[in-house]
């Protein structure tokens, strides 16, 4: 779906499936890491705002990732919502909180 949005303007989304029983926190951090060290990629997060604690609204929500702090193994997500939600240090448990989530509203059959 985001790639139809991106695709006209000459850009991918390359999407990944963040199950935590199958991915692991390591491996979400070294991809993030990579992608924010790549001048030509963007990360945009969907994510459940109170798997980060953030509160309990904004299910299945999209946020784009600004950066990352080695000291604190967290990541910066820049709400699009920043009349209501400031952007948002989240550590990696947390954040995984967030991104391995199930939002049960997205669900399609065809």
């Amino acid at each position: 779906l985001l790639n139809c949005q991106l695709q006209d303007q000459g850009y991918k989304a390359t999407p990944y499936s963040v199950d935590p029983s199958i991915v692991t926190a390591n491996e979400i951090r070294s991809i993030f890491i990579h992608a924010l060290k790549d001048e030509n990629t963007r990360i945009l997060i969907n994510y459940d705002r109170g798997g980060i604690t953030q509160g309990p609204m904004g299910h299945g929500h999209f946020s784009p990732i600004g950066a990352y702090n080695y000291e604190k193994d967290a990541f910066l997500i820049m709400d699009v919502a920043k009349y209501k939600y400031p952007p948002v240090w989240a550590p990696i448990s947390k954040l995984m909180g967030g991104i391995g989530s199930l939002d049960f509203c997205a669900s399609f059959t065809y």
